[in-house]
């Protein structure tokens, strides 16, 4: 699962890595805060827009 391959990561690699599920994840470096659906579809769609 995610949760177990982020703590894999987060404990024995010197990678950083990120969460872009719409739950918090506290084994990722980055992580979304609690969001609801509309919440996460609104700042997924901002993060795409500042990437073009």
């Amino acid at each position: 699962t995610q949760s177990q391959s982020l703590s894999a990561l987060k404990h024995f690699s010197d990678v950083e890595t990120i969460s872009l599920d719409r739950e918090y994840h506290p084994n990722a470096d980055w992580s979304f805060p609690n969001l609801n659906p509309k919440e996460w579809k609104e700042t997924m769609d901002e993060l795409v827009g500042l990437l073009k």
